[in-house]
């Protein structure tokens, strides 16, 4: 029950994201079968892709895999299917250990905004709030737009009337 649980976890977490990915509104999934061939075959791409990882990183944490885990077990199908990291010597020594963990450390930092902060620190301002002084500098962005839009068209207009 703890394995269906666990494995139930995580392919709620990775395949709800790509329902929910969308490219440019070109590829995403649309509701009431109104999703063209090009989203599907995009969004098929990218479940073939993560299934793979996901089986591996389920193999790791149940230490079933003899590869990730470092002990003499016998192979399981995946494993023999296909195939281990243990052709390049600097994923076989540690980086099933170690990567995740820079994960973890990527996941804290994103939530507490730690790059959003150092930007700030170096002089670069993001204002990504829904704040008074947000909203103001987005309008006066929208006015120093229309202010050149006028200016160039009124540059046309004078080359135009030359001719």
């Amino acid at each position: 029950m703890a394995c269906f649980i666990t494995i139930f976890f995580l392919c709620t977490c990775v395949y709800s994201t790509v329902f929910r990915i969308r490219v440019f509104n070109y590829y995403y999934l649309a509701s009431h079968h109104q999703t063209d061939a090009y989203s599907l075959q995009f969004s098929g791409m990218l479940f073939c892709r993560l299934t793979p990882p996901l089986c591996l990183n389920f193999l790791g944490l149940i230490h079933m895999d003899s590869a990730i885990s470092h002990q003499q077990k016998l192979q399981t199908a995946y494993t023999s299917i296909m195939g281990s990291m243990r052709v390049l010597s600097f994923i076989a020594n540690g980086f099933y250990i170690y990567y995740p963990m820079l994960i973890v450390i990527l996941c804290i930092a994103t939530y507490f905004s730690l790059g959003t902060r150092c930007l700030n620190l170096l002089g670069f301002q993001q204002f990504m709030d829904d704040s008074e002084m947000t909203s103001d500098l987005i309008d006066e962005g929208k006015e120093l737009i229309r202010r050149e839009r006028r200016k160039r068209q009124r540059m046309e207009d004078g080359e135009n009337r030359r001719r």
